[in-house]
């Protein structure tokens, strides 16, 4: 049993799965943390009057830095990508198979065999199969067509339900 298909990120999918992948760490839940304190802070000290309108305005700004300029710097990060490296601009064919997974590109071919794949999440757009701790084949969920539950069925022959986090 093996099913091949056709993969071609776009910057959408590309920036769906970097903003997972930073957000599903502990820094990124720190950075969030951080600006909603930031914003937090203002708004009592406006409320118990120890800050005027200029000095909220501070917080605000400050707290919108820190809550935007991450997803900001990933959506450009994609568009660079997505433009200047080749593993990501040019379609890929996958085939999911008894060995492991195929990733034919440029006229090369590369295994990554089952025993290599360390997680398999899912995100909105893009499902991720990492196959060390930071690098991962990306998947649009799209690129999948009718052939999901066919493809999904030969990663659960192969890879340890543990693995696998969809949701």
């Amino acid at each position: 049993m093996q099913e091949t298909i056709q993969v071609q990120l776009t910057e959408d999918t590309l920036y769906d799965f970097i903003l997972f992948h930073t957000y599903s760490r502990f820094s990124g839940f720190i950075t969030n943390i951080l600006g909603l304190a930031i914003a937090f802070m203002g708004i009592i000290l406006f409320v118990m009057k120890k800050a005027d309108f200029s000095e909220i305005s501070f917080y605000i700004v400050a707290a919108t830095a820190f809550l935007c300029f991450t997803p900001l710097r990933i959506k450009w990060n994609a568009k660079r990508l997505l433009e200047n490296d080749d593993a990501f601009k040019e379609a890929s064919a996958y085939c999911f198979c008894q060995d492991g997974i195929w990733r034919e590109q440029q006229g090369k071919r590369v295994l990554y065999s089952w025993e290599d794949i360390q997680k398999i999440v899912a995100t909105p757009k893009t499902i991720g199969i990492y196959y060390t701790t930071d690098e991962a084949l990306i998947v649009p969920k799209a690129a999948f067509g009718d052939r999901f539950i066919n493809v999904m069925k030969i990663v659960a022959m192969h890879v340890r339900r543990e693995k696998v986090k969809f949701g």
